[in-house]
């Protein structure tokens, strides 16, 4: 008995050794089973998530530990932007990811999650900031500090404002927006309306780089874009319609391409639109036509390709309306009679064929009128006579025909441009009422006959240029103040403007001098510095050398 009860005890042992393996087999499968499960369904963390064990906390949505802001955020973001933002969230090193980061990090010190409509203007504006090249910006102007985004700016010492129009050095207007309490005396973000809501964003010639992102279509109470003289390059980002309370768009003088988007032309509160001095290309929609609040807009010098689109006649409160320097064909729609309010037309340096139609003589507020240099033909529309003009830029095209004596009705005139034509007959009598007159250029048409005498009431007169035509005669005593005269470009006493070669090519040069003067001034240089038309160089060689 006394051996049997040992080999009793050893057998138990042996059983309870086994069920214990068991039992920890068991528990391992068990173990291996839900780690699996969890990795499999547990769902992506969060770009800026990390695994160490910090101490839990509560804020005030019940959120228990710092490393779930980053998915409350994510979750903020997703809710705004969509799905494509989680995936612009996981690419490292981009602009949606590096904001995120930042927002991340600024948030677990803060713990404010209260605040979803701050977040994501934070979020927008810290991707505008990436996007467009921050780090190099002139002025920071507070991007990314722990500032509400509304105090993102600094005031300024001089108020520039974001566009000023010159025609000529001495023929500028200035747009002033009327948004209360807005100044132009700051760079930055504001908060005009509530001091909460980022409605103005305010950036002109501050080092812009980059791209316009996407995701500034978060910004939905914005009604000021003014990000002019910088080097933004890119198209323009189709989520620029959802900008509803859009009001005033400035992104001239940039490095801007491709087209100009549909979802633009939905903007029905915009009132400004300044464009020009990019390179953007592409057509002119008839859907502009929805812009009906539209005063002022200004897209010279791109590589727009299309006709004028007669659409344009429904736009009427139409006040400035440029469309130089680009590749517009086609007849010039007679629907722009329709703009009765308009005051400036510059259509000048384009492709634009047929006639001047007759019904520019309807816009009565019209002060400055250009189409030069296109391929225009026809009659000087004597109903310009009805208007209010004070400068006319009718040179370099195919016009014919004799100067219509209506001109002289237009007692506002100052500057009247209509040489490099094929003008003919004499110069009307009618010409001497416009005491008001500054400059007059005549030259490289056929005009003949002599001077009318009642030019000598234009007293203000001071550039007066009339070779290669056939006049003779001589000059009124009372030119003796004119600065540009005849073919030496001085005053000379008695004057013969017969066509000869040396005039030709002081016309040339005339003509080489105004197209630098239009390149400073609008910082491009036009193709049609370096050639003369064939035909009409042609002809003056053949006929009357």
């Amino acid at each position: 008995r006394s051996r049997a009860e040992p080999e009793a005890e050893a057998e138990k042992n042996k059983k309870s050794l086994k069920r214990k393996c068991l039992f920890a087999v068991v528990l391992a499968i068990l173990s291996a089973l839900c780690v699996t499960f969890a990795v499999k369904y547990g769902g992506k963390r969060s770009p800026s998530s990390t695994s160490n064990n910090e101490s839990t906390s509560t804020n005030s949505e019940g959120i228990n530990s710092a490393n779930s802001y980053p998915e409350a955020i994510e979750l903020v973001l997703k809710g705004e932007f969509g799905n494509s933002i989680v995936e612009a969230l996981e690419v490292a090193g981009s602009h949606q990811h590096r904001a995120f980061v930042w927002l991340t990090k600024e948030n677990t010190m803060s713990g404010d999650l209260q605040n979803k409509h701050s977040l994501v203007q934070r979020f927008a504006l810290a991707i505008f900031f990436l996007a467009t090249g921050g780090e190099q910006w002139i002025k920071k102007l507070g991007f990314l500090s722990s500032e509400h985004e509304c105090n993102w700016n600094m005031k300024v010492d001089e108020q520039v404002t974001d566009h000023v129009y010159c025609t000529t050095e001495d023929f500028c207007s200035s747009r002033i927006h009327t948004t209360p309490g807005f100044t132009y005396d700051f760079l930055g973000v504001k908060c005009l309306e509530d001091n909460l809501t980022v409605d103005t964003l305010r950036m002109y010639g501050n080092n812009l780089k980059g791209t316009l992102p996407s995701e500034i279509s978060a910004l939905t109470s914005l009604e000021y874009i003014s990000l002019w003289g910088n080097t933004i390059s890119g198209p323009l980002p189709s989520t620029i319609g959802n900008l509803s309370r859009l009001r005033a768009i400035y992104l001239q003088d940039n490095n801007l391409d491709g087209s100009i988007p549909d979802p633009l032309w939905g903007l029905r509160h915009i009132t400004d639109l300044g464009l020009y001095n990019n390179a953007i290309s592409g057509h002119l929609s008839s859907t502009m036509a929805q812009l009906t609040k539209l005063e002022w807009l200004w897209i010279d010098s791109n590589r727009l390709n299309s006709t004028i689109p007669r659409e344009i006649g429904e736009m009427t409160n139409l006040v400035r309306l440029g469309l130089f320097n680009n590749s517009f064909y086609g007849t010039i729609p007679s629907e722009i009679g329709n703009l009765h309010s308009l005051e400036e037309l510059d259509i000048g340096l384009n492709d634009l064929s047929s006639i001047l139609p007759t019904e520019i003589g309807n816009l009565h507020n019209l002060t400055y009128l250009s189409c030069h240099s296109n391929d225009i033909t026809g009659h000087i529309p004597s109903e310009l006579g009805n208007t209010n003009l004070r400068e006319v830029e009718l040179f370099d095209l195919g016009l014919s025909g004799t100067i219509p004596s209506e001109l002289g009705k237009v007692e506002s005139l100052v500057s009247l441009d209509i040489y490099l034509n094929w003008l003919t007959g004499t110069i009307p009598s009618e010409i001497g009422q416009l005491t008001n007159l500054e400059s007059l250029t005549l030259f490289m048409n056929k005009l003949s006959g002599t001077l009318p005498l009642e030019m000598s009431n234009m007293v203000a007169l001071r550039t007066l240029m009339m070779s290669s035509n056939a006049l003779s005669g001589s000059f009124p005593s009372s030119f003796s103040n004119l600065e540009l005269l005849g073919e030496d470009l001085f005053v000379p006493k008695v004057y013969t403007l017969s066509i000869t070669v040396l005039s030709l090519f002081m016309a040339y040069f005339a003509r080489v001098l105004h197209f630098i003067f239009i390149a400073l001034r609008s910082n491009l240089v036009p193709t049609t510095w370096f050639y003369l038309s064939a035909t009409q160089t042609g002809s003056l060689l053949q006929t009357q050398v």
